[in-house]
């Protein structure tokens, strides 16, 4: 993943600057399907595609992506809150007290 962080990092800033969000983001999930061999490939039993890797995205209310994370696996810091919370929270910081509304799945 070091590989291609600058290009996450740039494609997220650039996102960013695109699109305001409006009152409604929604945070979900998507794979993109990877059959090829990664540390981090996902195995997902109930989706479409079952083997990739895992997108963690912040859409606005017209479906534009605002910014995402790509999961790679455990990280080292395992505290008491669990992936989703955590990931919601570092998706939706940038938004907070600002009035919106976020809405998530599952």
């Amino acid at each position: 993943l070091y590989k291609i962080e600058k290009l996450v990092t740039l494609l997220n800033e650039s996102f960013k600057t695109m699109v305001i969000p409006t009152e409604k983001i929604c945070i979900d999930e998507s794979v993109v399907p990877f059959l090829g061999r990664l540390i981090f490939r996902q195995y997902l039993k109930n989706k479409r595609h079952r083997y990739g890797i895992k997108i963690f995205k912040l859409c606005a209310e017209g479906g534009y992506c605002v910014t995402y994370k790509i999961y790679s696996g455990k990280e080292q810091d395992q505290r008491a809150t669990n992936l989703s919370a955590k990931v919601v929270l570092e998706l939706v910081e940038p938004y907070l007290d600002f009035g919106r509304t976020v809405y998530t799945d599952n």
